[in-house]
């Protein structure tokens, strides 16, 4: 996973967070001490729903707003004179790529030597398949129905080796007759890919996505979320990581430090904000105030009234999608008890009750009542910076407050930020 060979000085680059109903840009001063340096930071929301997918309307309706968001965030990172990124990253979460865990499995009856070649000779076996069952008339997965045609991979990480049944840390080059490879891989659409490219070469000079690195580099919030709470909790060897968007909830299961499954459910909190608008007749922004309210306990005993049998409601109907979700990626064993959850720092106890008050886990899925760890503020410790820059060309933040309107870009931004500048050192 160490592929983007970087220079060994600090670097300034761009990141672009596009997430279900928004989208983040930051600027981030990536170091060689190891602490990456986040010092501008902002959030557009997407004004679309992604039910757009389901309905099968035309895909310009869905990705057109989403781009204009990109374009706002870029033009404004531009405004802010902070400096000239060298290198640009992008970072796709749920329903913006389909990725999966997928497992190559080679026997011969004589021995042979695991080589680089082989393995990417599978592995680009394994692709070819993928997409074949992506873009036939049964998906690879539960996203694969929102992907239109054309789509490009944009990670393929071997996660995993063994050989002759035993994981191997370096592999290459060794003897076996059997050989089991774990491998992480996820596509995304080439129009998104090109129309993002376009708009992030209107403002500055990189290299081609299908050309050489440096230039701009997809990642996805799967890869980036797993390798950073893997890393920041070595003592964790089983966990799920639940990313709730605006519109999607991704839910995938890491049992032994491995990725196992991934799974999405179109029900993310605007579900809700949109239920409430929905059941009062009132705007998507009031319904958003309505539900504030109530979560923190400022509501009049009659808008509780109004609210509480619709917000119950929803409830029942989420944490069905999610009991759903768990049950088809159980396979009739039990899965791990501790969540870290990713989602809007405003939501995360919100989402956290639901998820622990829910008793139907407790005789099912799990051997004990769900943990869940909200990914805040907390969660960085020493490991990105937020404070002001030393650099004399560079304004820094200033004034961050972790409890803030914007503390939820940053912790998503922190996570992706922290992946980056792992492999930089």
């Amino acid at each position: 996973m160490g592929f983007f060979n970087f220079q060994k000085k600090d670097e300034l680059v761009l990141l672009i967070d596009i997430g279900s109903s928004s989208v983040g840009g930051a600027l981030v001063l990536l170091s060689k001490s190891g602490i990456p340096k986040i010092i501008f930071c902002i959030r557009e929301p997407i004004k679309i729903k992604f039910s757009d997918f389901e309905n099968k309307l035309n895909i310009n309706h869905v990705i057109s707003p989403s781009m204009k968001s990109i374009k706002i965030i870029i033009d404004k990172i531009c405004k802010a004179g902070l400096g000239v990124p060298k290198r640009f990253f992008c970072v796709l979460s749920s329903p913006w790529h389909i990725s999966e865990i997928r497992s190559i499995q080679f026997k011969k009856s004589e021995p042979f030597i695991f080589t680089e070649k082989l393995a990417n000779d599978l592995i680009k076996k394994e692709l070819l398949v993928f997409l074949k069952e992506i873009q036939g008339p049964s998906p690879a997965s539960s996203a694969g129905k929102l992907m239109p045609q054309g789509i490009k991979p944009i990670e393929f990480k071997n996660i995993q080796t063994k050989l002759n049944g035993y994981v191997t840390a370096q592999p290459i080059n060794q003897k076996a007759k059997e050989l089991e490879m774990t491998i992480f891989i996820s596509f995304t659409p080439e129009i998104i890919l090109k129309n993002i490219e376009e708009i992030i070469s209107n403002h500055f000079h990189f290299e081609s996505f299908s050309g050489v690195k440096p230039g701009l580099n997809f990642l996805s919030f799967n890869t980036t979320s797993f390798v950073v709470i893997r890393d920041l909790f070595i003592e964790q060897k089983d966990f799920l990581l639940i990313d709730i968007g605006g519109e999607i909830t991704n839910i995938t299961t890491i049992k032994k430090d491995i990725p196992n499954d991934i799974i999405s459910f179109p029900f993310g909190y605007n579900f809700f904000i949109s239920g409430i608008s929905s059941s009062l007749s009132c705007s998507f922004d009031e319904a958003k105030s309505f539900l504030f309210l109530y979560k923190e306990g400022h509501a009049s005993i009659e808008v509780v009234k109004k609210l509480e049998p619709i917000i119950n409601k929803l409830k029942t109907e989420w944490l069905k999608n999610f009991q759903n979700s768990l049950a088809s990626i159980s396979n009739n064993i039990f899965i791990p008890e501790t969540i870290f959850l990713t989602i809007d720092q405003d939501l995360a106890d919100f989402f956290s009750k639901i998820i622990k008050t829910e008793e139907f886990n407790q005789y099912s899925f799990t051997k004990s009542k769900f943990q869940v760890i909200p990914m805040d503020f907390n969660f960085f410790n020493n490991n990105v910076n937020f404070q002001e820059s030393k650099t004399n060309t560079l304004n820094p933040v200033r004034n961050f407050d972790p409890n803030g309107v914007n503390a939820t870009g940053y912790i998503f931004m922190g996570i992706e930020a922290i992946y980056i500048n792992t492999f930089f050192r």
